[in-house]
């Protein structure tokens, strides 16, 4: 099943995009959380991240939506079983009527001990969290990435790290929840963007934190025949820990901020659009405050949305909720 916006959406040249500030806050200012596009209810569904709590922070593990320029809590209950975590991936699985969260540290920065747990929220079902599989210890890992792919039926992840050790595996959930190693692709990093690219049919990665902590600024496919590195003529700078996701109505994949350092700025405020074979860079006036960490996901009327984040190493965390989108 795809988004109903994908479906209408034709393969045309794409009108160009702005960036438009919601007026309503998010419930708190937070980075690290996962946001999401619930396919069957057009809702933005956001979870967790590390919550400023006015001169000091923690954790979350709420559940938020978004819909129609509003904020609203969703009923997250929170069974012994499951903590707040922090660095888990947060993915839209239609699979489990809701989303997939996957991994994390359950407890920072006390300890950097990476978790294997798979639990499912169920917005079908009543807003319920499941555990749904504990796959192989390989598997454990945080600062990881993941995208699912609907052509394959197939949630995608790779990357981050395994306690300290940095990751460079790739591993698929079937339909089956059975976990299947993948192919090897690209070097170990963390803090990569990733998202499925509707309008080719493929998952892209951009970017990351190298094991010498430099950044990346290579592009890679993921297909069912593995990894492909690309060669575009344009490529954004170096970066890790930027926002990117799908534009269901302009077929573009959309990417924002993160961190460039050491060969820039710790908050980058640029965006930059993937169209299949290149990179191009979008100036728009107003546009977000330069941050890493956001949540970027599809939004239902089309464009992006994305909220919060953080400038790295200040006390600087943001609450403001954004869409780019045509005009």
């Amino acid at each position: 099943m795809l988004p109903a916006l994908l479906l209408a959406a034709q393969l045309v040249a794409a009108p160009a995009a702005v960036w438009t500030r919601y007026e309503e806050p998010m419930p708190s200012p937070r980075a690290w959380n996962g946001c999401g596009l619930n396919w069957q209810t057009s809702d933005i569904v956001c979870q967790g991240g590390r919550e400023d709590l006015g001169g000091w922070w923690d954790y979350a593990s709420d559940v938020y939506l978004f819909s129609s320029g509003h904020w609203r809590e969703g009923y997250s209950p929170t069974p012994p079983a499951i903590t707040p975590k922090a660095f888990p991936s947060w993915e839209y699985d239609p699979r489990q009527h809701g989303f997939s969260m996957f991994g994390g540290v359950n407890c920072w920065p006390c300890g950097a001990n990476s978790t294997r747990e798979h639990w499912g929220y169920d917005m079908a079902g009543g807003d319920i969290w499941t555990l749904l599989s504990r796959p192989p210890c390989d598997v454990r890992r945080h600062q990881h990435v993941a995208a699912y792919d609907p052509t394959r039926s197939v949630l995608v992840i790779y990357g981050g790290l395994r306690d300290r050790e940095h990751l460079r595996d790739t591993w698929e959930l079937t339909d089956a929840m059975t976990w299947k190693r993948g192919p090897l692709g690209p070097s170990a990093r963390n803090r990569p963007s990733m998202a499925y690219d509707f309008g080719w049919g493929q998952v892209l990665l951009f970017g990351g934190q190298n094991l010498d902590n430099t950044t990346n600024q290579e592009t890679w496919t993921y297909t069912a025949k593995g990894w492909r590195k690309l060669a575009p003529a344009t490529s954004p700078p170096g970066r890790h820990s930027s926002a990117m996701a799908s534009d269901l109505s302009r077929r573009r994949l959309v990417l924002f901020g993160g961190d460039r350092f050491p060969g820039g700025p710790r908050a980058s405020s640029d965006t930059w659009e993937w169209d299949g074979k290149s990179w191009r860079n979008v100036t728009t006036v107003p546009r977000p405050a330069g941050r890493a960490f956001p949540a970027m996901a599809s939004d239902p009327r089309g464009g992006v949305f994305m909220s919060g984040g953080l400038v790295p190493f200040t006390t600087t965390f943001f609450d403001d909720a954004w869409r780019f989108a045509a005009p």
